[in-house]
């Protein structure tokens, strides 16, 4: 198990550094190689990718970004008049109509504002997926051997964030309570999950 303590250095306007502590457990299987190489370098990953959003959490006072998204599709509209819709447009010659010369219409957006927590949640997954890439790629140029669990708990701003990968997982146990903080991957898992998606 390792433990870190992380300042990320952030100047603007006599704002404070950003102080992060970082846990982590990696079990290798097949061979140590991933493993050792996720325990040296997800750390970097994640630093890297809160430097991104460091801005937005050192500045209490600043809004939350706004992403776009497009209105989701009617689906209480049965296909049939769906298709009545599309007809009855055409025939009164609207736009994008089936049929319509003009151009399509106008399509709605929602706003969506982000919070902090999903911006540093994003980060740390985004950190997932570079150390999953940079293993991949090191494999094949170093023959890198087995791969690897890794689980990692981040402390930001008052807030424990946890991160899995493979088959392990975080609890709390508090009170004698036991409160899972993370579930495993495995493949039983990942095909449920997959299928109800």
């Amino acid at each position: 198990m390792s433990w870190m303590y992380f300042v990320l250095p952030y100047i603007q306007d006599g704002s404070e550094d950003l102080t992060f502590h970082y846990w982590a457990l990696f079990d290798g299987h097949a061979g140590s190689g991933a493993a050792v190489m996720a325990s040296r370098l997800l750390h970097h990953h994640i630093a890297l990718h809160l430097q991104e959003v460091m801005e937005i959490l050192c500045t209490p006072n600043l809004l939350p970004p706004t992403c776009l998204d497009e209105e989701p599709v009617n689906h209480l509209l049965s296909a049939t008049s769906h298709r009545a819709l599309s007809r009855a447009a055409s025939l009164r010659g609207a736009a994008g109509a089936p049929g319509s010369p003009s151009t399509p219409p106008t399509r709605f957006f929602t706003e969506k504002k982000v919070s902090q927590e999903s911006l540093v949640i994003g980060a740390i997954e985004n950190a997932f997926k570079d150390m999953d890439m940079q293993i991949e790629k090191e494999k094949a140029s170093f023959n890198i051997s087995g791969g690897c669990t890794a689980l990692m708990v981040a402390c930001l701003q008052g807030k424990l964030y946890v991160g899995n990968a493979g088959d392990s997982r975080a609890i709390i146990i508090r009170a004698g309570e036991v409160y899972p903080m993370s579930a495993e991957f495995t493949p039983e898992s990942e095909r449920q999950r997959l299928q109800f998606l």
